[in-house]
């Protein structure tokens, strides 16, 4: 079954998906040999550089991207290998608001120029940035007719009820054939430009020299070049990500990651509910602790401190970019503008990953497990409050003791021999569905039957699939329970 990386990115489908990469990065700016012939060394510590094209003179971008994705505590390892090409970089510009010193989370246009609208514009327009990241209703064009495959509607006119359009032609915007060497597979890709592989790994070895190729665009698009340029290195978090408990993940401290540390750049994603945050750090600390206001922006809440019910992804990436600013771009393009000075950026990385899965409704994380502390004699009321030996814990609050029959065997030890043995298949089935799970944990610190009633009010999806085990634990534990 063959792995597809990386889909056609045509010019329009780069110019409607207008966020890209929320983070700037360490760069290595590459102008050509110095005026005595020399070749620059490159490998000094990267240089800063704002990755806002705003901020940079006008010029088309291409982005050539080789790295490797892979899961944290697994062994396999994905290749990834893209290119882009744009003819304005501000197309490709990314808005976001800033958190921290190091850290960012993209921004979602909002609207407010008709209140009615829940986009806030009217029925014609789009809410969308414009180049200075204020929000702000476009108008989008309407064509009489459908167009044609390889068409885009482009407007014509504008009133103020609608705009006209008509349909051109979508052209190409690339740099020809692409082909690589240094990498550990061969690598030649032809606009549309697209990797397929059956196999896994990286495509480069750490700090390997690369060689890159264009042919050069037929139509609009990047003259050919020559390029070379050196690869990261691997990126191991230690301890891995995977072994982070979920109290740090979910926690109201800041979120400490680590790693064995290099000389490229560190981007560390956080992405919920609320979008991703991203954190630029220097490679060379080793570590950084993501503040909890920055995970709360990447949950969406902004208000609770401890909230564990959404799930949460976490990325941590190496670096290291080599930017080439002595490329050209030629010819137009019906519906847009081409800047003739192009940039072009040779990316290379590595990324761990690992996403995180927040408790249910009514729980609480204490250390890497979910509870209800409210019923829970190891976490009762609180996270490590153990109830006294005899003692059961019952909406927070430890007391009385289990009641014992004639063999003196504790009501609560009948229970969990109960569960093993005579009522072990109700058992299963209650365990494998969460609800019931989460009731049965709840009733097994119970002493009365009210405190079960209570438990089954709790957790009422769980009740069908508790009802057989509780019978069964009813009838085996009847002398030694009391009810």
């Amino acid at each position: 079954m063959k792995l597809r990386l990386l889909s056609t990115f045509a010019v329009f489908f780069s110019v409607a998906a207008v966020a890209g990469c929320a983070t700037s990065t360490q760069t290595k700016i590459a102008d050509g040999p110095a005026p005595d012939g020399t070749t620059p060394d490159t490998s000094t510590p990267a240089e800063e550089e704002s990755d806002d094209p705003a901020l940079q003179p006008p010029h088309s971008l291409g982005t050539i991207v080789l790295g490797e994705a892979h899961g944290s505590g697994t062994s396999k390892s994905t290749p990834i290998v893209s290119a882009t090409f744009i003819p304005d970089a501000v197309l490709g510009k990314a808005c976001t608001k800033k958190l921290t010193d190091a850290c960012v989370i993209q921004e979602v246009p909002k609207c407010t120029k008709v209140t009615s609208s829940s986009t806030g514009c009217n029925s014609n327009e789009l809410c969308s940035f414009d180049t200075s990241c204020k929000a702000v209703c476009k108008p989008f064009a309407v064509c009489a007719t459908s167009c044609d495959t390889g068409e885009v509607c482009k407007a014509v006119s504008t009133s103020s009820t609608s705009t006209t359009g008509e349909c051109v032609k979508v052209g190409s915007f690339d740099a020809g054939p692409l082909a690589f060497s240094g990498t550990t597979t061969s690598i030649t890709m032809f606009p549309p430009y697209s990797f397929e592989t059956t196999g896994s790994g990286a495509p480069f070895l750490g700090g390997a020299e690369l060689h890159v190729q264009a042919s050069g665009a037929t139509e609009a698009g990047f003259e050919k070049f020559d390029e070379k340029f050196t690869a990261t290195t691997f990126l191991q978090t230690t301890p891995s990500l995977s072994k982070i408990t979920r109290d740090k993940v979910f926690g109201t401290g800041a979120l400490p990651i680590a790693w064995a540390p290099a000389n490229d750049s560190i981007i560390i994603t956080v992405s919920g509910a609320g979008g991703s945050a991203t954190c630029k750090v220097q490679d060379a600390l080793g570590k950084f602790d993501v503040p909890r206001s920055v995970v709360k922006a990447a949950q969406g809440d902004g208000t609770s401190t401890t909230s564990s019910s959404s799930s949460i992804s976490v990325s941590v990436a190496r670096q290291r970019k080599e930017v080439k600013k002595d490329k050209h771009a030629k010819t137009s393009l019906d519906y847009l503008k081409v800047l003739p000075d192009g940039w072009l950026e040779l990316v290379t990385l590595s990324t761990e990953s690992a996403s995180f899965q927040g408790c249910s409704s009514g729980q609480d994380i204490c250390g890497d497990t979910c509870t209800d502390v409210t019923y829970d004699s190891k976490n009762c009321g609180s996270c490590g409050n153990v109830c006294s030996s005899g003692q059961s814990c019952y909406n927070g609050s430890c007391g009385g003791g289990s009641s014992s029959g004639s063999s003196g065997t504790t009501c609560t030890t009948c229970r969990s021999n109960a569960k093993s043995g005579s009522c072990s298949s109700y058992s299963t089935t209650c365990n494998a569905d969460s609800s019931c799970n989460n009731l049965a944990y709840c009733a097994s610190s119970c002493t009365t039957s009210s405190c079960i009633t209570s438990c089954e009010q709790s957790y009422p999806a769980g009740v069908t699939k508790w009802s057989p085990l509780k019978s069964c634990l009813s009838s085996y534990c009847s002398s030694s329970c009391g009810f």
